[in-house]
């Protein structure tokens, strides 16, 4: 998030003018900060690592963060030319970890029903 790979998942947000100090500027290499700035809608929820983090690895709760952020992954389209190649870096980390990070959250969930099966079997 601080090398602006985290975004607003919404377009919209990317072209209402009351954030343009949010987007950086179009053609330079200046990080965007979209997860500190404070222009954001009250109704757009502050971007938590931890839940983020906790969200994608628990598929079944929903804190508002992965459908509010998303990472950056390059430079295509119209709304993400003004993301640096630093941030567009960390994006594409950011979104194989997150992969990674969902792959094991399902694995250990099916893991843990696979014991409790097996628990319950035992005590019949």
């Amino acid at each position: 998030a601080e090398n602006g790979a985290i975004v607003p998942s919404n377009p919209a947000v990317y072209n209402d003018p009351r954030y343009a100090d949010c987007r950086g500027k179009a053609g330079s290499v200046e990080r965007s900060h979209w997860t500190q700035c404070q222009a954001l809608a009250v109704e757009h929820s502050t971007f938590r690592p931890f839940a983020f983090s906790l969200e994608l690895s628990l598929p079944f709760i929903d804190l508002r963060q992965r459908t509010q952020w998303t990472a950056v992954e390059s430079h295509r389209g119209g709304m993400r030319r003004e993301v640096s190649s630093a941030a567009s870096t960390w994006g594409l980390a950011t979104r194989v970890l997150s992969w990674y990070q969902m792959l094991v959250g399902w694995a250990a969930i099916a893991l843990l029903a696979l014991l409790a099966m097996r628990v319950s079997e035992r005590d019949h």
